[in-house]
């Protein structure tokens, strides 16, 4: 590194007493001192000042990222319910969140009566990270501009920094663990771990040590990026043009993902934690971007059970717009780098060296996505004194989990190396010659030697270096007509790419506002909500006839009380094109799980999605209605059930929507009057069934009529000739059948009493027993002459409603 520019004279300068220099006399010194015992003298305070400095860079960085952490602590924890905030959670959790960000492993214990166990989480909180890289990098840089040193020092005073950052990050993050007590339950939480010591110790010597580089090369002349030859200069030109590349797509990815969190997802409040998972989220996304794949993969038998097998990528996940849209960003990604790369490599390196070191460079970008777009998470447990109880919890509940881009996406990356190098040579010189020379110039320049006062001996002016960047990436001139067409040409494919992502954002904003299986199921809970049955009939189907379906009306579901007034999406799963949608209603005051399966049904338009309810599981009332009984007021709403299919025991089983439901008998019914009866369904369990039964009083013409036909029976048993008359509910016996003059009297009536059948209906009984007196003459040879009798009256039957008009049937199976 010394050899590529002339030392700074301040690396060589002796110190010079200032006050000397002024012409100021300095105190004479008691003792006269040797010139070692000077130096030595001046470099012991010259030294320790570095080491506070370098000290305090690094509890710069730590200070920088707890408030930052804090800041998303405080953002993050607008998406927990007040009620549920616990401030002594939240006062630990900035302090592992910057644990983390350096590599340190969270680990979640919790232990109590006699069972142990852990969860631990290796995942970097990037934007963390940034920020301590950050002030590392300058604070390194400011220390090396006030007092240059030489490589050696840089190297001491950059790992002095990162001890001191090691140090600091495992007290802080020990001091700060979690670690709560209740009801013999404890529960610990800490990133303060090996790996968060030397991570920090790592990232903090580095970074350090690249802001020192950084000044200590611009005082020379020479920037990093011009440093060393032809090959270097094209490997740090092809790093500027992989890091545009990445941070431009991250970027992108990233802002897409916290709007599908807003618009799409179960819980919008999780955008407020975007800070944190974003930056990961959209290194995943730029994977899938260029067709990579997600991978899930583990050991252990939980994980074994739970982690889904294979590795999905953009097209099988994803609908046909998005992977076009993905596929149009990526290509002009490509086109970007390729063109930042076209303009700051130099023009002497070598065509085959540069292919190989562009597909390397976006190599090594594919490895870090790898590396930083994942985590990993493994358990383990301990139950002591359970036996083989214990043992099958402890291997049940051990295993690792890691979640990330596919190993392989380094290779395709390569590809998209590949790519890029193509397009500097084929895309990017027409692409450049269109755009604004100032624009060129200044991507040519950044980064360039800057004049510093240093000889051009020392390094090459700025203005000689863009000139051959630029005279290596501008192709011949022009002419207007040819210039004309390509700028034609570009405005042509921007305005078409412009439409395209334009109308592929319309196209994504629809299907998640109105095509979503969300939200086709909040379409069905709104109508609900607001009563229009109808609609929630034409958004699902339910498993019933059109005859059961006379309680699914918007009279009666607008008249229902108690019914679902809210919802909240929970969860949202989809496997195989069927989308289950979980949900909490509110109803009653209660919280009611349900959940909703949606099926797609291929294109509305082309291009948005459709989807289609299963079919919904509503609750039932079970009803027990008296034969005859053609119309029943529910919710105060007169409901025909003549046709309703009725079962053996005289039930009927009616599909409603959720609530409260009141029956009763119409007021203006002539022969029976009901009590009211409220019944309360809900949705909790499914397909649930609630029982219900009118209890019917008779009413005084019911009364009367009954005992009119009673009587008629009776009347016409009296007027029988035969001791034992047909059909009629006396007799007498007689030891001859040769009787004459037989004469039948009702000398009691029966007491009739109407009750309600057990399977439905009306049916009477005898309270009390009449009486029925019979004279008549035996002809008899023995004994014979006039004979008497009496038998009691005792009657039963049911009463049928059919027609209006009630009619009695007797049972006279013991007649």
């Amino acid at each position: 590194m010394t050899n590529d520019a002339p030392r700074s004279q301040t690396d060589n300068a002796q110190p010079v007493d200032n006050r000397s220099a002024a012409g100021v006399t300095p105190a004479t010194a008691p003792e006269a001192r040797t010139a070692p015992e000077q130096t030595s003298s001046r470099h012991r305070q010259s030294i320790w000042p570095r080491i506070a400095w370098a000290s305090a860079i690094a509890g710069l960085a730590l200070v920088a990222a707890l408030i930052a952490a804090a800041h998303i602590t405080m953002i993050s924890s607008l998406a927990v319910p007040t009620d549920q905030r616990d401030l002594l959670v939240l006062s630990t959790i900035p302090a592992q969140l910057v644990g983390m960000a350096v590599g340190g492993v969270l680990t979640v214990g919790v232990s109590g009566y006699g069972v142990a166990m852990s969860a631990s989480v290796l995942w970097i909180p990037i934007p963390l990270t940034a920020v301590v890289t950050a002030v590392l990098v300058v604070g390194g840089a400011a220390d090396e501009h006030r007092r240059p040193t030489a490589v050696a020092h840089r190297w001491i005073f950059s790992g002095l920094s990162g001890f001191v950052l090691s140090l600091s990050v495992l007290l802080l993050t020990a001091v700060s663990s979690l670690s709560n007590a209740a009801d013999a339950v404890r529960v610990t939480a800490s990133a303060a771990s090996p790996t968060a010591g030397l991570g920090a110790l790592v990232l903090g010597t580095l970074a350090s040590f690249l802001g020192r580089a950084i000044v200590h090369a611009r005082a020379a002349g020479r920037p990093l990026t011009q440093r060393g030859g032809p090959a270097l200069r094209a490997c740090w030109s092809a790093m500027g043009a992989a890091a545009l590349y990445a941070a431009v797509g991250v970027l992108i990815a990233g802002v897409a993902a916290i709007i599908w969190a807003v618009t799409a997802a179960p819980e919008p409040s999780v955008a407020f934690t975007g800070a944190l998972w974003a930056p990961t989220a959209g290194l995943v996304a730029l994977a899938l971007m260029n067709l990579s794949a997600v991978t899930v993969s583990g050991g252990g038998a939980l994980v074994d059970a739970v982690v889904p097998e294979g590795a999905p990528w953009l097209p099988s996940i994803a609908p046909l717009w998005v992977v076009v849209v993905a596929i149009i960003v990526a290509l002009g990604l490509i086109v970007l780098a390729a063109t930042v790369l076209r303009l700051r490599r130099p023009a002497t390196a070598n065509v085959g060296v540069a292919w190989l070191i562009t597909v390397g460079v976006f190599g090594c970008l594919g490895l870090l996505i790898t590396v930083f777009g994942g985590a990993t998470a493994w358990s383990d447990s301990q139950a002591g004194g359970f036996g083989l109880f214990g043992s099958i919890f402890m291997q049940v509940m051990r295993g690792t989990v890691t979640i990330g881009v596919a190993p392989w996406t380094c290779l395709i990356f390569m590809v998209v190396g590949v790519g890029v190098e193509a397009a500097s040579r084929l895309v990017a010189p027409s692409l450049i010659a269109v755009l604004p020379a100032r624009l060129t110039r200044v991507i040519a320049e950044a980064g360039k030697a800057r004049s510093s006062g240093v000889s051009v001996d020392a390094a090459e002016p700025s203005s000689a270096v863009v000139s051959a960047s630029l005279e290596s990436s501008t192709p011949d001139p022009l002419s207007p007509e040819r210039k004309r067409a390509v700028r034609t040409g570009v405005v042509v494919a921007g305005s078409v790419l412009v439409l395209a992502v334009g109308g592929s954002v319309a196209v994504a904003v629809l299907n998640d506002q109105v095509f979503s299986p969300t939200q086709q199921v909040r379409n069905y809970l709104d109508a609900v909500v607001a009563g229009d049955a109808s609609r929630a009939m034409e958004l699902a189907d339910i498993s019933a006839s059109s005859s059961d379906r006379v309680l699914l009306s918007d009279d009666v579901l607008q008249a229902t009380t108690s019914r679902i007034t809210g919802y909240r999406v929970i969860e949202v799963t989809s496997e195989q094109g069927r989308t289950a949608v979980e949900v909490e209603l509110d109803q009653d005051g209660r919280k009611i799980r349900s959940d909703y399966g949606l099926v797609a049904e291929g294109k509305v338009g082309l291009v948005f999605d459709s989807w289609r309810l299963e079919t919904v599981r509503l609750p039932s009332l079970a009803l027990e209605l008296p034969e005859g009984i053609d119309e029943v007021m529910v919710n105060e709403q007169p409901i025909d059930v003549s046709d309703v299919i009725r079962s053996e025991l005289g039930t009927v089983s009616l599909p409603v929507f959720p609530g409260a439901y009141t029956l009763a008998l119409p007021e203006d019914s002539e022969w029976v009057t009901g009590s009211t009866a409220r019944l309360l369904a809900t949705a909790e369990g499914g397909r649930s069934l609630t029982e219900g039964a009118l209890e019917l009083e008779p009413t005084e013409a019911l009364v009367e009529e009954v005992d009119r036909q009673v009587d008629e029976v009776l009347a016409s048993c009296a007027a029988a000739t035969t001791l034992r008359p047909d059909g009629c509910p006396f007799s007498v016996y007689a030891f001859t059948a040769d009787v004459s003059d037989v004469h039948w009297s009702i000398t009691k009536e029966p007491t009739i009493e109407i009750t309600q059948r057990l399977r439905g209906g009306l049916a009477f009984t005898t309270a009390e027993n009449g009486e029925a007196a019979v004279t008549y003459t035996s002809n008899a040879r023995y004994f014979g002459g006039p004979m008497s009798g009496t038998d009691r009256i005792s009657v039963d039957g049911k009463i049928d409603l059919d027609g209006g008009a009630p009619v009695v049937t007797f049972d006279t199976s013991w007649w």
